[in-house]
């Protein structure tokens, strides 16, 4: 709802409040309807009286609506005000429930969703878990049998994962996601991220390179979320870029934050597919399934919990990157937030498409 336009219902929008005006004759236009085309349609109208009314439904308020009576005409009234409250109460009741209809439909999508990837993603594990069970009970192999136990494992902390991950997701949906913020220091934070993430790029042959400076300045932030978020990112950077490739690690302040990116020399996302790259669930190829689909989306509600934004740039072909800015630990409520920075300060990798918190 744009409330900077609407001068003839901003009481309405803003406050909640039903306006009379008995007679407009001597109100200016312009303050009723500022300068574009209410302006014009009002003067078209030649207005003597007007009311406006909220439609205010459940304490929120979804619109307003305007009633405007010509010169000629006899002015409206308080009986008229109560007609069209009455009116308005109505209509932000059928608003309301078309809503709540709304949400209740996409929850009712997303859990089908959910049930979908679990039913996908664990039956896998599962399987292996139940194979090798049967195998080992009857092995006299020590050897064997320690093989055997080391990939249960793998498939159940894979299986520990994407519960976590479902969790994540569900407590971002309703709202209780929670972080205990702290002054942390970026350069620790990113080399226990790198410690993870080192042995899987050598597995693919990719090389992982850092720029960050030592000195940088302590973000507030809650140190473990922020490790999951540069792990997941990075994780996804590293699966992404081909054997002989690079991912590039950055870190610099802009204002009152400091942003960090991550970049790869993969395949990079598509024009078409970018702007999905935060969706729930969301797989750039179909052919080629890299976990579950919900890392991103994870972290793009991790950052913004913390008050910072996350955005994405990538040229197909030409590599991807990440980049997150977290405020500074010492920063001032009112200090100025500059997102992003000059595009080639950290990336020169195409268009920014950004997650930014929405209503």
């Amino acid at each position: 709802m744009d409330r900077q336009l609407p001068y003839i219902t901003r009481d309405a929008l803003e406050h909640g409040q039903c306006r009379l005006i008995t007679d407009a004759t001597e109100v200016a236009p312009h303050s009723l309807a500022g300068d574009g085309a209410d302006l014009r349609l009002l003067r078209t109208v030649a207005p003597g009286s007007l009311l406006t009314v909220p439609l205010l439904a459940r304490g929120h308020v979804h619109g307003a609506l305007a009633v405007v009576r010509g010169r000629r005409r006899m002015p409206l009234d308080e009986d008229d005000a109560r007609l069209v409250d009455q009116l308005a109460q109505r209509a932000a009741l059928a608003l309301d429930n078309a809503m709540l209809y709304e949400t209740a439909t996409r929850a009712v999508h997303l859990r089908d969703e959910i049930l979908g990837v679990v039913a996908h993603d664990l039956r896998s594990p599962l399987t292996g878990i139940m194979l090798l069970a049967d195998v080992l009970s009857g092995s006299p192999d020590a050897g064997r049998v320690r093989s055997g136990a080391a990939t249960i494992r793998r498939a159940g902390e894979r299986m520990d994962r994407l519960i976590q991950d479902l969790l994540d997701v569900t407590r971002l949906e309703a709202g209780a996601f929670r972080i205990e913020r702290a002054a942390v220091a970026i350069a620790p934070v990113l080399a226990d991220a790198l410690e993870v993430l080192r042995p899987l790029a050598a597995a693919r042959s990719v090389s992982i390179e850092t720029l960050v400076d030592d000195t940088l300045p302590a973000v507030l932030a809650d140190r473990a979320r922020l490790l999951q978020v540069l792990t997941n990112i990075g994780g996804n950077a590293v699966k992404f870029t081909p054997a002989g490739g690079r991912v590039d690690v950055r870190a610099a302040v802009a204002g009152a934050m400091v942003q960090l990116s991550i970049s790869d020399t993969g395949p990079g996302i598509g024009p078409d597919e970018i702007g999905h790259v935060f969706d729930r669930f969301w797989q750039g190829r179909a052919h080629e399934r890299h976990g579950v689909g919900l890392g991103l989306a994870i972290a793009k509600g991790i950052v913004e919990a913390h008050g910072g934004q996350i955005w994405a740039r990538s040229v197909a072909g030409r590599g991807s990157t990440f980049t997150l800015a977290l405020p500074l630990a010492d920063a001032a409520d009112d200090d100025p937030i500059d997102l992003p920075i000059d595009a080639g300060a950290l990336d020169s990798r195409g268009p920014a498409i950004a997650a930014s918190p929405t209503g």
